[in-house]
C-alpha cells in the first residue's frame, strides 16, 4: 500500500509544558501560521495527496486547538472546515486540554457541527507526562468528548507515551474500560528527544549487536505486539531470538511521515528542523520534485533501503521510528 502521513504543525505555541515533549527546543522562535498560509498549504497538500492510495493529514503543533488568526477571525474549527472542503483525509492531534473543560468542549463540538462537519478523527495524548492521566477509573477529557460530541461519527485515539516501567504507563484496566466505549489506543515509546533527554533512565532501548530484549523493560510486550500485528514475527520465541538491528530494520517507518513546520516541509518527522531534509516551502510543494529530492539525498536512500552501515549507528538505540542514523547527532547516553 502506498501510504503517506503529513503533519502540519500550525503553531509552535502550546498550553502545556510536558516532561517528555519531543518538540522542545526545535524552533529558534515561536510561530503561528496565518490562515492564508494554511489555506495555501491545504490546497497543495490535497494535490500532493493524490499520488498516494492511503494519505492522512494530521493537524498538530504545538497545541493546535489554541491556534488563532485574529486578523481573519479564524480558529481551529475553520482549519478543519478547510480540510473538509478540500476532501482531505485529516485528523486533529491534541493534548486534550480544551476538552477537559466541559464548556469549552461543548463549544468546540457545537462550532464544528454548525459549520457542517459531521465526522472527525481525533488523536488525544493522555499519559502521566502530560499530566492528564490521574486515575485508572475515569478520565475527564475522554468522558467529556464521548458525552458532548453530536457528530455522526467520531474516531478517537488515545496516544500515550510508554516507558520501560509499567508504573509510568496506562493501566490495562483503563485501556480496557475505554476500549469498550469505542476509544482506540496507540502506545508510543518514550524517546530521548527534547525534554525526553531528562528521562533517559526510563527510555526503552536495545543493543544493536545482539538479540537481548531485557533492556526494553516493560515495553518489551508492547514491542512484541507491534511486530506481531505488522507480521514481522509469528511467535514470541521468534521475536526473542531475532537480532535487534534486524527488528528495527523490519519495523522501519522512515519517510512515512512528512512534517510542515513553520513554512518548511521536511522529509520525516525526526528530521524536522534539519535543513538538509527540507525539500519545499509553503506554496512550492510538488510531488515530482519531492521524488527527485529523495533520490538525490544519500542519507535518505540509506535510511529508506535499510542500508545504514554499522559504523553509522550507535551501539544502543532507542526504540522509535526505526533505523535513521540520527541518534549519532544527539547528546544523550543510554
Amino acid at each position: 500500500m502506498n501510504k503517506q502521513i503529513l503533519i502540519i504543525e500550525i503553531t509552535s505555541y502550546c498550553n502545556s509544558r510536558c516532561e517528555d515533549c519531543l518538540r522542545a527546543g526545535l524552533n529558534d522562535s515561536d510561530y503561528m501560521l496565518s490562515f492564508k498560509d494554511i489555506k495555501t498549504a491545504i490546497k497543495e497538500i490535497k494535490k500532493f495527496s493524490n499520488n498516494y492510495t492511503d494519505f492522512e493529514l494530521k493537524i498538530s503543533g504545538g497545541e493546535p486547538t489554541i491556534w488563532l488568526d485574529k486578523t481573519e477571525k479564524k480558529d481551529i474549527t475553520d482549519i478543519l472546515l478547510e480540510c473538509e472542503n478540500n476532501n482531505l483525509n485529516y485528523a486533529l492531534v491534541t493534548n486534550g486540554k480544551v476538552f477537559s473543560n466541559k464548556e469549552q468542549c461543548k463549544d468546540f463540538f457545537d462550532k464544528i457541527k454548525y459549520k457542517g462537519i459531521h465526522h472527525l478523527k481525533l488523536f488525544i495524548t493522555i499519559d502521566k507526562y502530560h499530566g492528564n492521566y490521574t486515575s485508572d477509573d475515569s478520565n475527564i477529557i475522554l468522558d467529556n468528548v464521548l458525552e458532548l460530541n453530536e457528530l455522526e461519527s467520531l474516531e478517537c485515539y488515545v496516544q500515550s507515551t510508554v516507558t520501560k516501567r509499567n508504573q509510568d504507563n496506562l493501566s490495562l484496566d483503563f485501556i480496557e474500560k475505554y476500549t469498550k466505549k469505542g476509544i482506540k489506543f496507540m502506545l508510543n515509546p518514550l524517546l530521548p528527544w527534547g525534554r525526553g533527554k531528562n528521562l533517559i533512565d526510563v527510555v526503552p532501548y536495545v543493543n544493536l549487536n545482539n538479540n537481548d530484549k531485557s533492556t526494553l523493560g516493560d515495553y518489551e510486550n508492547y514491542y512484541y505486539v507491534l511486530g506481531k500485528v505488522n507480521n514481522i514475527w509469528d511467535t514470541y520465541d521468534e521475536f526473542l531470538n531475532m537480532n535487534n538491528l534486524e527488528t528495527l530494520k523490519r519495523l522501519n517507518c522512515c519517510g512515512k511521515t512528512i512534517t510542515l513546520m513553520g513554512n518548511k516541509y521536511y522529509y520525516s518527522m525526526p528530521c524536522s528542523g534539519k535543513e538538509e531534509f527540507c525539500f519545499a516551502t509553503i506554496g512550492n510543494l510538488d510531488y515530482k520534485k519531492y521524488l527527485v529530492f529523495k533520490s538525490n539525498n544519500k542519507t535518505i536512500k540509506k535510511m529508506a533501503n535499510n542500508k545504514i552501515a554499522n559504523e553509522d549507528l550507535i551501539d544502543k538505540c532507542p526504540i522509535g521510528y526505526g533505523i535513521c542514523g540520527l541518534c549519532m547527532e544527539n547528546d544523550y547516553e543510554l
